[in-house]
């Protein structure tokens, strides 16, 4: 295996192991709303 090929896969790993998190944050209900979470940013940041 090259080391191109390994590198593609890893990213392909990285990438699938994120979205996998991301939708068992999904499930547990451990998100925000897009608009509460900027205006969190905004006053944290003073923006």
């Amino acid at each position: 295996m090259s080391m191109e090929t390994y590198e593609r896969i890893m990213l392909n790993n990285d990438i699938y192991r994120k979205l996998a998190e991301g939708e068992r944050s999904i499930e547990a209900d451990e998100v925000m709303e897009g608009f509460d979470s900027l205006k969190e940013i905004k006053t944290k940041y003073r923006l």
